[in-house]
């Protein structure tokens, strides 16, 4: 008799206390996955799911009842109608505790289904809706429902005005943190009356607004402060804008926050020194300020505003400013408390960095990207007096040398991060002393050093707790120098090898081996990369980022490697990959299934792509400047079930969709397939294609996937269609009007698509239209008239109607 298993003898609780001892996301995962009980005892000690698929959130709330925060960033298809089913199954126990909701690019969700859900989460105090481009004022009047938000994010939410911004002031009057960031629609008397109704808030973002004031917005200025009560308001926006800026008196209104801690306005170019002379004297507990890119800004305004807040701990000022004054630095003399200061893109002085090291000894960060007058005196200088410095950015100061990497690496001990991109003077000398001194450092940046080599990354590999080494443009780093840092840099989780021509696959063995938990990985232009790399490559199984542009060498087969072994892929670029051809793009397909963004060659992309249309939804795509494939998600109910494909110079564009029946382009690039493909859904997952011959008439049986009448047929050839298909034409074909009396195809007929500039090639299908299925006979089915191509391009004349026996394909399947 077996014994029992000591499983047995442990509790809930044993188990739960188990789970705690697990920092890592990775390693609470495989314990999860050990048996039935470790998943029920994750699943009830589980305060934070992210969600990739909303098809398995349903059964995942159910389990997870005391859920705090919830993050559907990365499944951005949730709509109106998957916020009804959550809520609506009876069993809703996972709302009472949440207490974060992150919304972020959920361009379905609408007011009612925001409104539905902030209701049904009485204990919410975040929620993060950045970048749902589509929120306007009534999402937001929803999201006031929310009486106990404490924090909010609405970056890039274009369609929020001031309307919008006065509903959740007035229902969430207790904010604390807000960000508006790229909020354009925004005004100055809408943070005003933001300003008079959140008198609680610790930390504001308004960077990059607009600073028209409407007279809409001046009415519901005036609604507000004189009735001070909220009803819905109806207006008609007037586009009638006052011909005055107000910016620097909507900064006096933020400076009556009495608890306010924290204010970015970066990007704010109209802001003046009026301005930041009303934050000098006003919000008593500034600790924090952003006024970089506010090109309005001079010297004696930033001086009268830390001249205000000596207590000031972070201030950012870069690319604001050519030049700082002398008197703006001995301002800095009374700033004890001073912790981070960066003034990228400034002149600056030895003198500013003795005044630096002299007064500001907290000082941990500092940024001077693209300073003129950084010298090897100066930042002696800085490093002398401090010593806690934990970052710094010298970007593009192209005169500093080994002389002052080496002062950084003495005199900070703690360093964690060093930006030393475009510093071409400083060599193999700098690493060693990196490699000795700072052994907590965590990521550097050494893009076009021209002077690292591979015995400069033998001392860096010292650096045991590096995360992210850049290296790109490096070009006298190998396979060697590169060899030390997968040996002893265990923690790496980021790589950049960008345009190391001499880095090939035996420094992938290397990584693969020792950097088991590479996250981000680029090798775009290492032109010394094959298959075999792309096979080391595939066993990192955390990988989500990964570059390869540019990479000649690599074709389908280590594709498809990769796309097997990273199953957390989730960014990709393939772009100028010319050898891979369909079976990596299918295998991408069907293992990457967290993938999110692709860069496919330009070469393999329709210059112009077919709409089709069901039940008044249409379907379109388009393409950026740089000629890639930006996918546009649409309502499950608007994708037809099969989707036709065009060819254009070898290369064939199809789709798929996944099972959650949302859009998701594919390109592929392929010389072996016919320019038409059948496309068809098997299982709602799997997609399988069919070869087809030419002048083939093919119909698609009725299907109980397919919710609507519609079943094309497709018909094959090389032969150019008439330019109008006329029913009255010399024809042997019987057919009826095209459209019906809303100008809608009617069923049972056959249309050809006409001659068209845009499409190149000579294959033009034709879709035959029928709500029956097909007749069993090949003789039934419906006539095709064509032409017979010549050299030239043109066809002949009609020549009358055929039907015949659909041929064979090349598996000796029609």
């Amino acid at each position: 008799m077996a014994s029992p298993s000591i499983l047995c003898i442990l509790s809930d609780d044993i188990l739960a206390r188990i789970r705690s001892k697990l920092s890592s996301e990775l390693d609470r995962k495989t314990w999860r996955l050990v048996c039935r009980d470790f998943l029920r005892v994750d699943s009830a000690c589980r305060t934070s799911l992210r969600v990739l698929r909303t098809e398995f959130l349903p059964g995942l709330l159910q389990k997870c009842r005391n859920m705090e925060s919830l993050d559907l960033s990365v499944c951005p298809r949730i709509n109106d109608a998957m916020v009804a089913i959550l809520l609506g199954r009876g069993s809703v126990c996972w709302t009472r505790g949440l207490r974060r909701l992150v919304l972020s690019r959920a361009t379905g969700l609408k007011s009612a289904g925001l409104e539905l859900l902030t209701r049904s989460c009485p204990s919410l105090e975040a929620v993060d809706m950045s970048y749902c481009c589509g929120f306007g004022d009534r999402e937001a009047s929803a999201l006031s429902c929310a009486v106990g938000l404490r924090e909010l994010k609405l970056d890039k939410c274009l369609g929020v005005t001031d309307v919008g911004l006065a509903t959740i002031a007035v229902g969430c009057n207790k904010l604390q943190r807000l960000s508006l960031k790229w909020c354009m629609e925004l005004t100055d008397l809408g943070i005003d009356l933001l300003v008079k109704k959140c008198s609680d808030l610790k930390f504001l973002d308004i960077s990059y607004l607009q600073v028209s004031v409407s007279l809409v917005s001046l009415l519901l200025y005036l609604y507000f402060v004189v009735l001070s009560t909220w009803f819905y308001l109806f207006y008609v926006k007037i586009d009638v804008y006052a011909n005055f800026q107000v910016t620097s008196e909507s900064l006096r209104s933020i400076a009556s926050l009495q608890k306010l801690e924290g204010l970015a306005m970066s990007g704010c170019s109209l802001v003046g020194d009026l301005g930041l002379h009303f934050l000098g004297n006003g919000c008593p507990s500034l600790l924090v300020i952003d006024v970089s890119r506010c090109d309005g800004v001079s010297s004696s305004g930033l001086i009268s505003l830390i001249r205000g807040h000596s207590d000031l701990q972070q201030l950012n000022a870069g690319y604001s400013f050519p030049e700082l004054s002398k008197m703006f630095f001995r301002q800095l003399k009374d700033m004890k408390d001073l912790n981070s200061i960066k003034v990228d893109g400034a002149r600056v002085s030895d003198f500013s960095f003795q005044i630096i090291s002299a007064n500001c000894k907290c000082l941990v960060e500092i940024g001077l990207s693209k300073c003129m007058g950084v010298t090897d005196l100066g930042i002696m200088q800085l490093v002398s007096g401090c010593l806690n410095l934990k970052i710094v950015n010298l970007t593009c100061c192209c005169f500093i040398t080994d002389a002052a990497i080496s002062a950084v690496a003495d005199s900070c001990r703690n360093l964690l991060c060093l930006k030393l991109e475009s510093c071409n003077l400083i060599t193999e000398k700098s690493l060693d002393q990196l490699g000795s001194c700072c052994l907590l450092l965590e990521e550097l940046d050494l893009t076009d050093c021209s002077g690292v080599n591979d015995r400069g990354l033998e001392y860096l590999s010292r650096c045991s707790e590096l995360t992210c080494l850049k290296l790109g443009l490096c070009a006298n780093i190998s396979d060697k120098g590169l060899f030390y840092i997968a040996s002893n840099c265990k923690k790496l989780r980021e790589l950049d090898l960008y345009r190391c021509n001499s880095i090939g696959n035996d420094e992938l063995a290397a990584l693969s081996s020792g950097c088991k938990k590479l996250e981000k990985l680029n090798l775009s232009y290492c032109s010394e990369v094959t298959d075999t790399g792309m096979e080391y490559i595939s066993q990192l199984k955390d990988l989500s980022d990964l570059e390869l542009r540019g990479l000649v060498k690599i074709t389908s087969t280590g594709l498809t490697a990769v796309a097997a072994g990273c199953m957390r892929l989730a960014e990709l670029d393939l772009k100028h990959c010319q050898k891979i051809k369909d079976s990596g793009f299918w295998a991408l397909a069907y293992y990457s299934r967290n993938l999110r963004q692709v860069v496919v060659p330009a070469e393999a992309l329709m210059p112009t792509m077919l709409v089709q249309e069901h039940k008044d939804k249409t379907i379109t795509h388009t393409k950026s400047s740089t000629q890639a494939l930006i996918p546009i998600v649409v309502p499950a109910e608007a994708l037809m079930p099969t989707m036709l494909v065009q060819e254009h110079k070898d290369k064939t564009i199809t789709h798929t969709k996944s099972s959650t029946q949302a859009l998701i382009p594919i390109v592929v690039p392929t010389k072996a397939l016919m320019p038409t493909m059948l496309v068809q859904e098997h299982k709602n997952k799997t997609i399988t294609h069919t070869r087809i011959g030419l002048d083939t008439t093919i119909g698609f049986p009725k299907h109980p996937m397919f919710p609507h009448s519609l079943y094309p047929y497709l018909t094959t050839s090389l032969l150019a269609p008439p330019e109008i298909f006329n029913p009255s034409s010399d024809t042997n074909c019987s057919v009826s009007e095209s459209f019906d009396a809303n100008n809608r195809i009617k069923p049972d007929t056959t249309i050809g698509f006409p001659k068209h500039p845009m499409f190149p090639h000579s294959l033009y299908p034709y879709l035959t239209t029928s709500p029956l299925t097909p007749p069993d006979k090949p003789e039934q089915l419906y006539c095709i008239k064509y032409g017979v191509m010549h050299g030239d391009g043109e066809p002949d004349s009609p020549a009358g109607c055929k039907t015949g026996a659909p041929q064979q394909c090349d598996s000796g399947r029609v």
